[in-house]
C-alpha cells in the first residue's frame, strides 16, 4: 500500500495558531508504520521503503519545528507560547508528552502578554478543573478579558449565560481548542438562540454564515440574520448591517414597487427612484436591501436601475 506523504509545509503554515496540533495524528500514523517495519525486519539502506523514508522525514522536520516553536516561545512570541501550551495540555504536539505545570505556564505567559486566545483556553481549564481546581468565578474572568478578540470567548460566554457547561460536549477536551473542529455544534446552537430571541446569538450566527465560517456561505442568509438581530434591538447589528452593505451596488427602482419586507413581514409601497442596496442580483428577482428602513425584500430585476458600482473599499464578507 502507498502512503501518499504531504509537504510538511502543504500541511501547517509556520507559526499558525493550530498548526503544531494538526501534526499529532498523522505522526501517531508514522510511528505505527514505523514500529510495523522494524518488527518485521528492516531492508538494507539502500533498498529502504520510499513511504517509510519520507514518513521519517516528516517526523524529523516537525521535531525541528517543535525546536523553533520552542524558540520562538522561549523569545516571548505570545502566540508560540499559546501553541507550546496547547500541545503540553493536550499532547498535541509531536515530542511533547502532557504536563499540565508547563501548560499552565506558557498559557499564562501568552495571557499575561495580552493573547486573546490563551485567555479563552485559560477560562476553559478553570471550569474543567483537570490542571487546577475548578473556578466558574476564575473561568468567568479569564472570559471577561478575552473580550470580543476571540470569537470562541464570545461564544463561550454565551453559552454559559444561557446555562450550559464547559464540561459539556463538545469540550470534553480542552473546549477553547477543539471548538474550531465542531463549528456544526456552534452554527446549530447560534441558530436556535436566535429562534429564542437572542439578538446576539443571531448577529453571530450572520458572521458564520457571511463569512461562510462552518456553514455555506450565504450573504443572504447573514443580512437576514443581521435584519433579526437589529429588528430584536441589538445596536450592534445595525452597525454591521451598515458595515457590511455601505459598499454594495446602489441602484434606484424604476417604478412604484410593493415589496413584501424582511423580518417584519410587512407589505409596503415604495415610489419609483427609491434607493436601494443590491445584494445578490438575480436573473429575474433580486434581493435587496433598503437603507431607510433597515429591511430587505426581493424586487422584479428589471425594476432596478444601478446608478453606480459598488465603491472601491469591499465588504467584509467578501471572498478573500
Amino acid at each position: 500500500m502507498n502512503v501518499n506523504v504531504p509537504k510538511l509545509d502543504a500541511v501547517v503554515a509556520p507559526c499558525s495558531r493550530g498548526c503544531w496540533l494538526a501534526v499529532a495524528s498523522f505522526v501517531v500514523v508514522a510511528l505505527t508504520v514505523i514500529a510495523s517495519a522494524s518488527t518485521a525486519g528492516a531492508a538494507p539502506t539502500q533498498h529502504r521503503d520510499p513511504n517509510i523514508q519520507a514518513i521519517s522525514d516528516f517526523y524529523t522536520e516537525a521535531n525541528a519545528r517543535l525546536a523553533e516553536l520552542k524558540s520562538k516561545a522561549n523569545a516571548g512570541d505570545p502566540e508560540a507560547q499559546f501553541v507550546l501550551g496547547a500541545g503540553y495540555y493536550d499532547r498535541g504536539l509531536p515530542g511533547l508528552g502532557q504536563d499540565d505545570a508547563e501548560a499552565l505556564r506558557w498559557l499564562r505567559q501568552s495571557a499575561g502578554a495580552g493573547y486573546a486566545e490563551a485567555m479563552t483556553a485559560l477560562a476553559v481549564i478553570h471550569a474543567q478543573g483537570r490542571a487546577v481546581p475548578p473556578s466558574e468565578s476564575e473561568s468567568d474572568e479569564w472570559l471577561r478579558m478575552a473580550g470580543n478578540r476571540d470569537r470562541r470567548a464570545i461564544f463561550l460566554r454565551m453559552y454559559r449565560q444561557a446555562g450550559g457547561k464547559l464540561t459539556d460536549a463538545p469540550f470534553s477536551r480542552m473546549g477553547a481548542l477543539a471548538l474550531p473542529k465542531d463549528l456544526a455544534f456552534e452554527n446549530a446552537w447560534y441558530r436556535e438562540q436566535a429562534r429564542a430571541g437572542n439578538p446576539e446569538a443571531a448577529r453571530q450566527a450572520a458572521w458564520n454564515f457571511g463569512l461562510g465560517r462552518g456553514v455555506e456561505r450565504s450573504e443572504a442568509a447573514g443580512i437576514g440574520a443581521l435584519l433579526a438581530a437589529a429588528n430584536d434591538g441589538s445596536a450592534q447589528a445595525v452597525r454591521d448591517l451598515n458595515l457590511v452593505t455601505r459598499n454594495k451596488a446602489v441602484g434606484k427602482t424604476t417604478r412604484e414597487l410593493r415589496v413584501l419586507l424582511s423580518p417584519s413581514k410587512d407589505w409596503i409601497t415604495f415610489p419609483a427612484q427609491t434607493e436601494v442596496r443590491v445584494l445578490d442580483r438575480g436573473s429575474e428577482d433580486s434581493l435587496v436591501y433598503f437603507h431607510s428602513r433597515r429591511q430587505a425584500g426581493l424586487v422584479p430585476t428589471d425594476a432596478i436601475r444601478i446608478i453606480s458600482s459598488a465603491n472601491q473599499a469591499s465588504s467584509p464578507w467578501d471572498p478573500r
